[in-house]
């Protein structure tokens, strides 16, 4: 890998329900759409029993959410500094999120979820345990001699940033068809679903990886005080000429739980202003939703969107995001 990035201070905001047929109950992402907040880190997981939704936003931000509770979460949602930690690039490598999850499992502090984009993956981790977690991996992954500082200064008063020009990219606004550099599809994939050990996660990813495996999409988040939830969306060839077995990697003595769902689908797409305008997320997700595509997984990482789909979906999806995003002829 070629480098670390933290971000700055951060706050976690995360949405948990377990009956997502509640008619009352508004997404996470939605929510923060209409206060006009950005979404700096978004991670969706529907496939798990309790849906969750995490986010992390602007502490500036915050105090213009509202004050009434949100259906599905008990109130409004749960609220903590946090900072993100991303490797790159990734190279589509199992082994890459391996070597991240060896790292976890030695640590002794608190992390939250991951996601991954096209060249990152990141990990929110509490905000005091950032500087840890970006050491951690730094020593356990082959930096160039070139590569910056692990953990820059960064401007945390309020007032001082204020007086600052802010990068131009950033506005409360977005536009009413959003700029994208072209929508990938990509059809045919595995989707392993896996609960286990984080370094028993890192032994299997090793083991995908020497089989010429690739990765298109991962998330993860703790399940457990010793337990993992990796989701991870493999290009593994054709199910019916593969030659080995995407769930055999185990020590059948382990309490391992592992899930394959075949023919999976992922929308993937970044635009010039991810990141930096409100509703993205709301207005990929909503149109797939109108459209009545189900969602398993999303992430917004950097300026990525990824979006898993169900077989036969990704196509119908699209279509419905033309409405709303625009791409390059």
């Amino acid at each position: 890998m070629n480098g670390i990035r933290v971000s700055g201070r951060l706050i976690r905001l995360q949405q948990v329900f377990a009956d997502h047929r509640d008619a009352r109950l508004v997404p996470l992402y939605r929510m923060l759409a209409a206060d006009r907040m950005n979404i700096s880190f978004l991670y969706l997981n529907y496939l798990a029993p309790a849906r969750r939704i995490s986010c992390l936003v602007e502490p500036e931000t915050l105090t213009r959410l509202d004050d009434g509770s949100i259906p599905g979460t008990g109130g409004k949602p749960d609220a903590a500094a946090a900072g993100l930690v991303s490797v790159f690039p990734h190279r589509f490598n199992p082994a890459a999120i391996g070597t991240l999850f060896r790292v976890l499992s030695r640590l002794d502090f608190q992390w939250h979820c991951m996601a991954s984009s096209g060249s990152m993956l990141t990990i929110v981790t509490d905000y005091a345990a950032q500087k840890q977690a970006a050491h951690a991996i730094a020593r356990a992954v082959d930096l160039p001699e070139s590569h910056g500082p692990l953990c820059p200064g960064q401007e945390h008063d309020p007032i001082a940033r204020s007086l600052k020009t802010a990068p131009e990219t950033v506005a409360r606004y977005v536009e009413s068809k959003i700029r994208t550099y072209g929508i990938d599809v990509y059809t045919g994939l595995t989707l392993c679903s896996l609960q286990m050990r984080a370094d028993a996660l890192g032994q299997w990813s090793d083991a995908v990886s020497e089989k010429g495996c690739r990765f298109l999409h991962a998330s993860a988040a703790p399940i457990g005080e010793d337990r993992v939830g990796l989701d991870v969306l493999l290009d593994a060839g054709d199910p019916e000429s593969r030659v080995f077995d995407v769930a055999a990697f185990f020590d059948s003595n382990l309490d391992n739980t592992v899930t394959v769902r075949e023919n999976a689908e992922l929308i993937r797409f970044h635009g010039p202003h991810f990141g930096d305008r409100y509703g993205i997320a709301d207005k990929a997700l909503g149109r797939i939703a109108e459209a009545g595509v189900p969602v398993w997984l999303a992430g917004c990482v950097g300026a990525t969107v990824s979006i898993v789909l169900p077989s036969n979906a990704a196509k119908k999806a699209t279509k419905a995001l033309s409405a709303a995003f625009e791409m390059p002829d």
